[in-house]
């Protein structure tokens, strides 16, 4: 939803049009206001509706109520975990290289989406 499908390497729509539970459509309608959750409700799931414009007005929702933000904060705390996991097993002599190289560059994608996002709901704050 929020990249390009060559970007992404897969239809970034088909969330929207399946009406998929994802975790950043379910933040933005938890978070979100009156008027946010009734547009979510009708074109999430509902590919008639998807048009350019609403594409971006449901951008715009995501960034709004920081559905974007608590994802991504989400993110970065499991990758941390992740990490800290890898070190306990480094130190029992495994070779941990290449997993924790595959754990930085999976957090590149995220600076786009923080760069973009309101200062009040930015992942450190």
């Amino acid at each position: 939803i929020l990249q390009t499908d060559q970007e992404f390497g897969k239809d970034c729509m088909a969330d929207a049009r399946n009406g998929s539970k994802i975790p950043l459509a379910i933040l933005a309608r938890k978070l979100g206001t009156n008027e946010q959750k009734d547009f979510l409700d009708l074109v999430w799931g509902h590919g008639d509706k998807l048009t350019p414009e609403n594409m971006e007005k449901l951008k715009q929702i995501f960034r709004e109520t920081g559905a974007i933000q608590l994802v991504v904060k989400r993110i970065s705390q499991e990758v941390q975990n992740a990490k800290n996991g890898l070190q306990k097993i480094q130190r029992a002599g495994f070779d941990t290289s290449v997993l924790n190289y595959l754990l930085d560059i999976g957090l590149v994608w995220m600076d786009d989406l923080n760069s973009s996002a309101p200062q009040s709901f930015a992942p450190n704050s």
